[in-house]
């Protein structure tokens, strides 16, 4: 690509991540260039790839992320149907067992698509690509970004076919949860921001199945942990090509194993027999892939005193998630259109343009953490409060489908977590999980 001075503006971005190409998106919306750059050589079709460790894993695109992307890139939730991903309703089509039981089931409007990870990301990739003015350098490691005191940061050292354009108004570090991020701002001066930890201690193993013989009417299955007893869980959802993608997840350590028997035997530790049962006669056609996440973490970038001209983080860069909670793209998402509604009539400075950005975290974050703190001794009075108001609409939502269909909105971030805390619902929650016992 011939580089040079642009007539708009200029936006080069670390990263060809899901956050990394919806933040392009966003900005080429506003007749933004875009240069994205990253280290792997991207496949043509619907494969893993290297820089997406954890893509042999369930990804739940949850109803809430769905609506961003269609928003950002009209058409994905077609393109994604087309190509394989499988239309469900999360209160009809999931078997969905929580803490205290199996969610009642019910119409709702909950409808979303399940597909493997390297599908999404492919999906969207070709279709963020297919742009004017959006050029990708694949094969092209940034070794160090420099954020000195100049007006936008430049790249001064890259693996690959690569110059920096003569003007850039914003460069995006959306290169995921082991950026060197920190290390940039450091070498150039900056303080490193303040960081609020979890550390959940996640393991995960995942396999594709074929022949899976779910119950008719029932096209999913996800059973979740419960402190303290069943630190255990499991997704079993259907993907492209008629199979099914499982995943069994552990917390504190409780790690599944990669061998064939040994997984088996955890599946049948599962709270619900029925995952082993389903899985026992099936055909696993894929090898079993584990993944381990001990710490999650949310980076302040928001909050530091100095922030460098011209720069952005993004992504799991900023906020990585517990990702059994499947927010992870939704997140990158909502930001993405953040960041489009900011730029809409020019470019904020980059503290303000950080700040509002890490805002679309907030929520997702909060959620996932108080959960996380189910497995504290001593998690607080405000995390035992919130568990308990959590499992007084969990237990009720075993019993009404409207408020399992809220429970799941919830879940799914198209309701807001404060309606849960609505009296009538809290009320009807109450009658229903403690005097309502026979129901």
């Amino acid at each position: 690509m011939e580089q040079g001075p642009y007539s708009v503006p200029t936006a080069l971005i670390i990263g060809a991540s899901v956050a990394g190409l919806l933040a392009a998106r966003a900005l080429h919306n506003n007749g933004w260039h875009i240069v994205i750059l990253d280290r792997d050589k991207l496949p043509d079709a619907a494969l893993p790839r290297k820089g997406t460790p954890q893509c042999h894993h369930a990804h739940v695109l949850l109803r809430r992320g769905l609506d961003a992307i269609e928003q950002l890139v009209p058409g994905f939730e077609k393109a994604l149907s087309e190509a394989g991903g499988v239309p469900v309703n999360a209160t009809l089509d999931w078997e969905a067992n929580f803490q205290h039981g199996e969610l009642k089931r019910g119409p709702s409007d909950l409808n979303f698509i399940t597909a493997s990870r390297p599908l999404i990301e492919h999906t969207l990739r070709r279709l963020v690509l297919s742009g004017r003015d959006i050029v990708i350098h694949e094969s092209t490691h940034v070794t160090h970004v420099d954020l000195g005191d100049q007006r936008t940061p430049s790249i001064t050292t890259t693996r690959g076919k690569f110059t920096t354009p003569q003007q850039v108004a914003l460069v995006i570090n959306a290169c995921g949860r082991n950026s060197s991020g920190d290390e940039w701002l450091t070498k150039s001066g900056y303080d490193i921001p303040s960081r609020e930890v979890t550390k959940p201690g996640l393991g995960y193993a995942s396999c594709v199945f074929r022949g899976l013989n779910l119950p008719q009417g029932t096209q999913a299955l996800l059973t979740m942990y419960r402190a303290p007893d069943f630190p255990s869980a499991a997704i079993i959802m259907p993907i492209e090509n008629e199979t099914h993608l499982v995943t069994l997840s552990g917390l504190q350590g409780n790690y599944p194993p990669d061998n064939e028997n040994e997984f088996m035997e955890f599946a049948s530790s599962l709270r619900t027999p029925r995952v082993h049962e389903y899985l026992q006669y099936a055909e696993r056609i894929s090898p079993i892939k584990r993944f381990r996440k001990d710490t999650s973490v949310f980076k302040r970038y928001d909050r530091m005193a100095r922030f460098p001209n011209g720069f952005l983080v993004a992504g799991d860069a900023l906020c990585s998630f517990n990702p059994i909670y499947g927010q992870g793209i939704t997140a990158a998402a909502l930001a993405a259109i953040k960041l489009q509604k900011a730029t809409t009539n020019g470019i904020p400075n980059s503290k303000s343009l950080q700040r509002i950005v890490a805002s679309a975290y907030e929520t997702p974050w909060k959620m996932a953490s108080t959960e996380d703190k189910r497995w504290l001794d001593n998690p607080g009075l405000t995390a035992r409060l919130s568990h308990h108001l959590i499992d007084t609409v969990a237990k009720a939502a075993t019993r009404d489908a409207a408020i399992a269909r809220l429970y799941l909105g919830v879940l799914h971030m198209v309701e807001p977590v404060n309606r849960l805390l609505f009296p009538h619902i809290l009320l009807r929650a109450y009658w229903l999980a403690y005097f309502q016992r026979g129901v």
